[in-house]
């Protein structure tokens, strides 16, 4: 039988897309609800670009491998010092198993995600409608497409620099394979924690903006006029249903969320403590100065990369924390047993995300990740 797609399927399709081209998310992706007739010239269709798509991603991997190793062996050449070798060493060792992991391990658990994902998302987005509340999907894809093309803007930059630094159209693709590979499969990765994690944060904000208007009407002389039904327990209901989609979220990203923030902070490490370097160094010509250049463009896409992982998170704990203080507004007698329960849910799920049952990976940890960085970087800068 042939069924057409929800709003939100047509959405998450689409923002898969890009990913699914480079390897960081599954394909094909089977959903209960496809366009598509389960035909033969569509399962040879999907053979063939499932092999081709293999052979694809087995080909940046080993372009990847082998410029790793190059870079590796240039080492001497460039007269670096112990701990920028360990420090890009440690780097690099980081961006294999990154890449390894999302293109060719990821696929089985991303994909049982999102076929457990889409219908839940689209039964508690019709269970919403049915009380009037309309959730704003294309807000996130909007998001979406903003983040991917700073993301591009800053690769272009850095590989436009990084081109006239070089000394050889070899050494400006090798440092290409090396950083800017691994950044672009990273970015479309977890462009999709944000986007899952976005639709959270947009129920969130429709199920507070319900509770924020039947609250005023019992604040103001003079009523709002509402043009939805309000239901503590069914609102109550949605957001333990959301909250545990958020935690299935991390729990899918979190191996990668955790690593991409131990690179990020190697990286910046890396790449001040090579300021700091430098600015002892008289510079002498005009590649010198492009290669600064190209480290404040780097930090800027690290910074880009540490939003990605943080954000979401913190978005997700503000809305249930904009829900509570709307929520204790109310004040009708016969509502005070639910609104009590409510209330309970919101401050044991505040906070409670944790990845890997490590860390809490939000804007609350910005601080202690820039003074890990500062340390290390003073540290290295006393032992030379």
């Amino acid at each position: 039988m042939l069924t057409f797609p929800s709003e939100f399927e047509q959405l998450t399709f689409s923002m898969l897309k890009l990913s699914q081209l480079f390897g960081a998310a599954p394909y094909p992706l089977e959903i209960s609800s496809q366009l598509m007739q389960n035909t033969i010239w569509r399962k040879i269709k999907e053979i063939v670009l499932r092999f081709s798509l293999q052979i694809w991603r087995s080909a940046l991997f080993f372009v990847l491998c082998w410029n790793v190793l190059e870079f590796v062996a240039h080492f001497d050449g460039w007269q670096l010092s112990f701990f920028s070798r360990f420090l890009y060493s440690v780097v690099h060792a980081i961006h294999v198993v990154v890449f390894a992991v999302i293109v060719f391990f990821s696929h089985r658990k991303v994909g049982t995600f999102y076929r457990n994902l889409v219908p839940k998302f689209e039964r508690i987005l019709d269970e919403l409608k049915l009380y009037g509340m309309k959730v704003n999907l294309q807000k996130r894809m909007k998001v979406h497409c903003r983040i991917v093309t700073v993301s591009l803007i800053l690769i272009v930059l850095f590989s436009s620099v990084d081109y006239f630094s070089r000394t050889s159209t070899w050494m400006w693709f090798m440092s290409f394979a090396v950083f800017l590979l691994p950044y672009w499969v990273t970015i479309l990765y977890l462009l999709q924690y944000f986007y899952v994690m976005g639709i959270s944060c947009q129920i969130f904000k429709t199920i507070q903006r319900i509770i924020k208007d039947h609250s005023l009407t019992q604040l103001l002389d003079y009523p709002i006029q509402r043009h939805v039904r309000f239901n503590v327990e069914f609102l109550r209901k949605t957001t333990y249903s959301v909250t545990v989609l958020v935690q299935d979220t991390i729990d899918t990203f979190g191996f990668i969320l955790l690593a991409e923030t131990l690179d990020v902070l190697v990286n910046m490490t890396v790449a001040l403590f090579e300021f700091h370097q430098f600015y002892n160094v008289d510079v002498t010509n005009i590649e010198d100065a492009l290669y600064l250049v190209c480290s404040v463009i780097w930090i800027c896409m690290q910074i880009n990369l540490l939003m990605l992982i943080l954000l979401p998170q913190s978005a997700v704990n503000y809305e249930m924390k904009q829900i509570g203080i709307h929520l204790s507004l109310i004040a009708e007698t016969e509502l005070q047993t639910s609104v009590r329960r409510y209330s309970d849910l919101l401050l044991i799920k505040h906070n409670s995300y944790v990845a890997m049952g490590i860390i809490s990976l939000d804007m609350l940890h910005f601080a202690v990740i820039t003074n890990l960085i500062t340390s290390n970087v003073l540290v290295l800068t006393q032992l030379g």
